[in-house]
């Protein structure tokens, strides 16, 4: 899944200066798949969980986008670009 720039997401990823690929997207948050990441190329990729613990999607995604496809990497692994923002509670 991604989010769209009408997302809280997307406008902070805009305010901060940042582009989103998938920001033009009808939905509010898409489903994507991998070969859609794999041709969008990326200059950084954030993704999260639910309750903000660290699990393997950032190692899953380095796996589909740094693995060797004729040797050209992702840009966001190639550049190194690629996080699992620390998770902060909102009181």
């Amino acid at each position: 899944m991604t989010v769209n720039n009408k997302h809280l997401i997307g406008k902070v990823l805009k305010l901060c200066g940042g582009v989103n690929v998938f920001g033009d997207m009808q939905r509010l948050i898409p489903r994507i798949s991998a070969e859609v990441v794999l041709q969008a190329d990326p200059d950084a990729i954030l993704t999260g969980s639910v309750d903000g613990v660290s699990d393997d999607q950032l190692d899953e995604w380095k796996k589909v986008c740094g693995a060797d496809r004729g040797g050209k990497k992702q840009s966001a692994f190639r550049a190194g670009f690629a996080y699992f923002p620390a998770y902060a509670e909102v009181a």
